[in-house]
């Protein structure tokens, strides 16, 4: 997903700062002007010393989905890589988050309605569980920057 976001981003004129683990999807970019490419892993704070520096807005979307993976890694990606990001965003004085979670964080037997964001949370798996601690974890930052929660569903 990221990648499209990035191509959107770019296709309207922003400048991006995209902090990637491995940069092979965005090889057709790597020219780009309003592009800088960042390696590092949001499991490892000091890879993101700086990375949000001069940022109006990070978003958020590095994520552990396979419903294989170990619930170790995907809480260390997704609850306490969120953590860290976080952390550095607030130091770097970033004024919005944007946070792209799951409607994981429901669980399972969902209402055919819409869902409101009052809805409980139940979720059944440590993917879901992950994002709903992530999502503790960013609402936790809402005084020192403008935050926003998105639950999509894939």
């Amino acid at each position: 997903m990221g990648r499209y976001v990035i191509d959107s981003l770019l296709e309207k004129g922003h400048s991006i700062k995209a902090l990637l683990i491995s940069p092979e999807d965005t090889a057709h970019l790597a020219d780009h002007k309003h592009l800088e490419i960042v390696c590092g892993d949001i499991t490892d704070s000091e890879t993101l010393i700086g990375v949000a520096e001069e940022a109006d807005a990070v978003i958020h979307l590095a994520a552990i989905i396979d419903y294989t993976a170990p619930e170790s890694t995907v809480y260390k990606v997704n609850t306490e890589g969120t953590r860290n990001l976080l952390k550095e965003c607030s130091e770097s004085s970033v004024k919005k988050f944007i946070y792209i979670s799951s409607t994981a964080v429901y669980g399972k037997d969902l209402p055919k309605e819409l869902i409101k964001e009052d809805h409980p949370l139940k979720p059944n798996n440590a993917y879901g569980k992950s994002k709903m601690l992530a999502e503790e974890e960013v609402l936790k930052y809402k005084s020192k920057m403008n935050v926003v929660i998105l639950r999509l569903s894939m």
